[in-house]
């Protein structure tokens, strides 16, 4: 037990007692055991099957049949997804399909204890840890893209490996060649991944200056990490934009109604339709004619509930539209919905108040007594900011920002999960007793309950 904490960081200054982390261990083992079976019972049942299904088939079929010289559609994405689902392809034939979803959850339960790793380097009470954890495990964002056969679900593994590296030079003091090792690769697996991950680009080269800034490395070695990473990461990006320009400029093509910028950004008053939890099939006619609701609002809706019933029942319902598997949610998870909804919107609320507040005040800390501490959380937040900015700017100039299914929250796991880590770790700052950790992490395991109600199979 001594190695294992010892290997997740728990001895950096955190005075828990040996039972309180034997516990915790075992939350930690309750939650990622819970997961694995409500998504392998999904992935059993057709859950794997989801958005673009056949789209992403087919590149995975070029990639088995042409692996080095794929067909010109196929560098619509980066390889690297559709390369793993290749080789699964080859081993398991007919069955690839169910396969793969197994991959992708393995690779998320993964996420998942990454995720508790960096949150024992960022928060403190232990409740709160296992609160956090259950909450993102259970997030129907997160639920639902661990195993839908898409390159989404390579994501987040790759970003949360990378930060834990971080965080260990900072909590640790040790392993800068093994950092920039870490983060560089981590950083060219996101780009060839999704290409979305060009975003953390300049994010490093700032994250090092303000390393050199706290003190944590030289100049020198910042200089050189940067140059590196740019060398890697930038060339690796200009080679896909360079494969992917075609398709990329006919994705960018402004559209003769585009998406007013004043509902990518904040609520508008049609918003409250949006508490009945419709599914994405409710809204699509409504999305072919105006921009009824804004992208914030829609954002939540995707998050706390399945808006495109990927995890509902799939017997005898329309097995094919618009190129997904549908299910066909029942009333009752219906109604849960609703109150996952609701209780969504709640969580939402909090974040988007508290967490400017918080970043600011970290920020400040950083600048005026040079904090390790808050320095982690200043790159958390850029990370986040990056990958969710990135999105939100391309909504205004792609075509059918929400036909084609860009407010979807699929799109920016990493930020959702690294915004949940952050919010998480400012309660645990400003928390005033153990109640309040109690109460917390109390409401996330209730969120979650409901959660996994509505989403089993």
């Amino acid at each position: 037990m001594q190695s294992v904490t010892s290997f997740l960081c728990f001895d950096n200054g955190i005075a828990d007692s040996k039972v309180r982390r034997n516990l915790e261990i075992c939350g930690v083992a309750i939650v990622v055991v819970t997961f694995l079976i409500l998504e392998l019972n999904a992935v059993y049942k057709g859950g794997a099957q989801g958005q673009d299904f056949y789209y992403h088939r087919q590149l995975t079929l070029e990639m088995a049949q042409h692996p080095l010289s794929p067909s010109p559609g196929y560098h619509v994405d980066p390889p690297l997804y559709y390369g793993v689902a290749a080789v699964v392809l080859q081993l398991f034939g007919p069955n690839w399909t169910r396969a793969m979803g197994v991959v992708n959850v393995l690779f998320n339960v993964c996420a998942l204890i990454l995720l508790y790793a960096n949150a024992t380097l960022m928060i403190k009470g232990q409740l709160l840890r296992l609160g956090l954890l259950c909450l993102v495990a259970f997030l129907p964002a997160f639920t639902i893209t661990s195993a839908v056969i898409c390159p989404d679900a390579l994501t987040p593994i790759w970003i949360l490996a990378g930060l834990y590296s971080a965080g260990r030079i900072l909590w640790c003091n040790r392993g800068y060649t093994l950092t920039l090792i870490v983060c560089t690769a981590m950083a060219a697996l996101s780009i060839l991944s999704k290409f979305t991950a060009i975003c953390l680009i300049p994010i490093f080269p700032l994250s090092t200056a303000l390393f050199v800034w706290c003190g944590v490395i030289s100049l020198r070695q910042a200089i050189v990490s940067a140059l590196i990473f740019l060398g890697v990461t930038g060339g690796l990006g200009l080679f896909l934009l360079l494969q992917d320009r075609h398709s990329i400029a006919s994705q960018l093509t402004i559209p003769h109604r585009t998406l007013p910028l004043r509902n990518a950004l904040f609520l508008r008053s049609a918003d409250v339709e949006l508490f009945r939890a419709p599914s994405h099939w409710n809204l699509l006619p409504s999305f072919s004619h105006q921009y009824r609701y804004s992208y914030p609002a829609l954002l939540c809706l995707g998050t706390f509930t399945d808006v495109l019933d990927f995890f509902q029942d799939k017997t005898g319902t329309q097995p094919y539209l618009l190129g997904a598997l549908v299910g066909k949610r029942s009333s009752f998870h219906h109604r849960l919905m609703e109150v996952a909804l609701a209780g969504g919107v709640v969580w939402f609320a909090a974040m988007l108040i508290s967490l400017p507040i918080f970043v600011a005040r970290s920020l400040m800390n950083v600048v005026g007594r040079k904090s390790r501490n808050d320095l982690f959380y200043i790159i958390v937040a850029l990370t986040a900011s990056a990958w969710l900015g990135f999105i939100v700017s391309l909504l205004p100039v792609v075509v059918g920002a929400y036909t084609a299914g860009y407010w979807l929250p699929r799109l920016i796991t990493p930020a959702i999960v690294l915004f949940l880590l952050l919010f998480f770790a400012g309660l645990d700052r400003i928390r005033s007793s153990r109640l309040v950790s109690c109460c917390v992490s109390a409401l996330a395991i209730v969120q979650s309950a409901i959660h996994i109600l509505f989403l089993w199979m």
